[in-house]
C-alpha cells in the first residue's frame, strides 16, 4: 500500500522527453487495494436516526427488498402488482408496468430501498450541490477492506487487563500514504496509545503470522517445532462486530499449512486451546488474542524456523 509509482509524463496525450530524449518520469499516489465499493448510498433520516439508501431498477429487487422499501406510497404499490401478476411479472418492465399514477402516465421504474447493512460507510467525496443538511453532502460508499489493525492494552480502574483497539480501512491508509499527506497532523498511521492512555500492543495486517497460547506465552517456549506448526495461524481478515451497544475487533485467522479452498473451510469461534480438535479457520475477538505476534514478539526466518525475540517469561 505505501509503495508509490511512477509514470511518464504526457501532455496533451504525448510522452514529454528530456533534453535527451528519454521520457520524463512523475511520481504520483497509487493505492494498490481496492478502496470501497463501487455503488453510492443516500442518506436521510428516520425518526432522528440517519440511514442509508440505495436506489434500484425493479429487475434487480430481490422478493426480500419488497418491505425495504422507502417510500410507504411506492411499496404499496409494489405489493398490489406483485399480487395481481406474481413477483417475477410485476418485476419485468417489459411485460408489465407498475403505476404510481396511471391517470398522469406516471410509472414506477426505480425505488428507493433501505441498506441494513450499511451502518457506516465512508464519506468519499462532497456532493457538487450541497444540503442544508449536513448528513447529505457527501457521496457515501461502502468499505470493501481494512488495512490493519491496531491492539491497545492496559489496566482498568480496577487494575484488571484490558484491550481497545482501532481497525484502519484500505481507504484511510491511502490517505495517509498519499505523498501530500499532513504528516504533521498525522505522523503515524495509527497513535501510540489510545484515549485511555493504553500503550499500543501490536499492529496486525493481512498476512501476519501469530502463535496461540492457552494462558501464558511461557508456554511457547517448552513447545517442540512440530507443536509450534500446531498454533501457527495467519491473519486472513479483520472487521468490527457490535454486540449491546459495545464494539469489537473481530479477527479471522487461518492454519498456515492450509492449503484446502475457502468455500471448504468452516470458521469456528473462541479462543484457543491447548487441546482443542484441530480448527482450519479460527474466529475470534481482540479481547480474545492470546498469541505472540509475528514481528513484535518473533519472527520466521526464511527457513521457517521460528525465532522468539524476548526471553522466557517468568
Amino acid at each position: 500500500m505505501a509503495k508509490q509509482t511512477r509514470k511518464r509524463l504526457r501532455v496533451r496525450g504525448r510522452v514529454k522527453l528530456n533534453d535527451n530524449g528519454r521520457p520524463v518520469y512523475v511520481q504520483g499516489d497509487t493505492a494498490r487495494r481496492k478502496l470501497h465499493e463501487e455503488t453510492y448510498y443516500g442518506a436521510i433520516k428516520r425518526e432522528g436516526e440517519v440511514r442509508y439508501v440505495v436506489r434500484k431498477a425493479l429487475g434487480q429487487l430481490q422478493p426480500g427488498d419488497i418491505e425495504k422499501i422507502v417510500d410507504d406510497a411506492v411499496r404499496d404499490r409494489v405489493r398490489e402488482a406483485i399480487d395481481e401478476v406474481g413477483f417475477k411479472t410485476a418485476m419485468n418492465s417489459d411485460e408489465y408496468t407498475i403505476w404510481m399514477n396511471r391517470e398522469k402516465g406516471i410509472p414506477i421504474r426505480k425505488v428507493r430501498i433501505f441498506t441494513p447493512g450499511v451502518k457506516q460507510p465512508i464519506a468519499l467525496k462532497k456532493q457538487r450541490d450541497l444540503s442544508d443538511k449536513e448528513y447529505k453532502r457527501d457521496y457515501h460508499v461502502a468499505n470493501d477492506g481494512n488495512y490493519c489493525m491496531a491492539i491497545y492494552e492496559g489496566q482498568d480502574k480496577k487494575g484488571k487487563p484490558k484491550r481497545t483497539f482501532e481497525l484502519i480501512s484500505n481507504f484511510e491508509a491511502a490517505q495517509y500514504f498519499k505523498a501530500s499527506a499532513d504528516r504533521e497532523a498525522r505522523p503515524d498511521l495509527v497513535p501510540l496509545a489510545d484515549t485511555n492512555g493504553f500503550p499500543l500492543k501490536c499492529i496486525l495486517k493481512t498476512g501476519t503470522m501469530v502463535l496461540f497460547y492457552e494462558n501464558s506465552p511461557a508456554e511457547l517456549y517448552d513447545c517442540s517445532p512440530k507443536e509450534l506448526t500446531k498454533r501457527l495461524y495467519k491473519v486472513t481478515g479483520m472487521s468490527t462486530l457490535t454486540v449491546s451497544s459495545n464494539s469489537y475487533g473481530r479477527l479471522t485467522l487461518k492454519h498456515h499449512q492450509e492449503a484446502r479452498p475457502a468455500g471448504e473451510l468452516k470458521a469456528k469461534n473462541g479462543v484457543w486451546t491447548t487441546n482443542e480438535e484441530y480448527r482450519p479457520v479460527i474466529t475470534l475477538l481482540h479481547t480474545q488474542l492470546n498469541a505472540y505476534v509475528e514481528g513484535y514478539d518473533f519472527e520466521l526466518t526464511v527457513t521457517g524456523e521460528i525465532k522468539f525475540k524476548h526471553g522466557t517469561p517468568c
